[in-house]
């Protein structure tokens, strides 16, 4: 069977690696990153960046679930990609000690079994003395099998392993979608081909490809403050989990000191 997978991120490019596993011809379909961002016009992806919060600890049982088995993953993927990226610094989740959160984080932990320490504000303090939460806090505290990857570097993982498998990487944007007797045709890189079956993987431009509205997808901003940080400071926090402390009027969340492709440390 002839499969085309539309859209090289987080899910397009594991779904080619595991559909070429399953005995299919795979051609993965995708542009790269673009150079400069401000100036680029076409599609994008949330998977160009360094750091995003991976832990098993959720409220909800099966968000809890399926972390659980994508992190069961992660070392295998590295080795046998000879891709890093995964960092396993723990990971925390509080709230207000009586707050639906924390009673529903405690619920999935206990019912799946992850191990979790419990802190207050004082403990939290004592454990991590360059971070507070509040007073009536209480938070989970994730020391293993949590941390934060980087989806940019899981990406390209994942892409190393298709290729080994056999898949055919087209580094560009699909132009036009027809689907047909007998297949689907796709329009890219100036040519039309023709598949058994496509996977499209375009998250929230699904609709903008196909021209009709297939998923009640919108598109959002999302605000991402960078702070630079000084050798000694990264030396500070060198211990740092990632935290994540959603507030009633917000829901924030920090990452610890992550070097970036221009050599900083934010």
């Amino acid at each position: 069977m002839k499969v085309a997978v539309v859209g090289r991120g987080l899910i397009g490019s594991a779904a080619a690696k595991y559909l070429a596993q399953a005995g299919a011809s795979v051609t993965l379909i995708g542009p790269d990153e673009p150079e400069d961002w401000a100036a680029h016009r076409g599609v994008f992806s949330s998977h160009y960046d360094e750091a995003r919060i991976t832990r098993a600890l959720d409220r909800n049982a099966f968000w809890a679930r399926v972390s659980r088995a994508s992190i069961g993953r992660y070392r295998d993927i590295e080795a046998e990609s000879g891709v890093r990226f995964f960092a396993e610094v723990g990971s925390v989740i509080a709230g207000a000690a009586d707050g639906e959160l924390v009673a529903g984080v405690a619920k999935v932990a206990e019912a799946s079994a992850t191990p979790v320490e419990w802190l207050d504000a004082r403990a939290f303090s004592t454990r991590f003395p360059y971070l507070r939460i509040r007073e009536g806090d209480s938070a989970a505290y994730e020391a293993r099998g949590a941390g934060h990857i980087s989806p940019r570097n899981l990406v390209r993982a994942q892409g190393v392993l298709a290729a080994k498998l056999g898949v055919d990487i087209a580094v560009t944007e699909v132009d036009d979608v027809t689907d047909g007797v007998g297949g689907v045709s796709l329009a890219f890189a100036g040519a039309s081909r023709r598949f058994d079956k496509v996977l499209i993987a375009t998250g929230a431009f699904c609709n903008q490809l196909l021209g009709e509205q297939v998923a009640d997808v919108t598109p959002f901003l999302r605000t991402a403050a960078f702070f630079e940080l000084e050798p000694a400071e990264v030396a500070r926090l060198s211990g740092m989990p990632t935290l994540i402390h959603p507030t009633p009027d917000d829901d924030p969340y920090i990452l610890p000191p992550i070097r970036y492709p221009n050599g900083r440390t934010y």
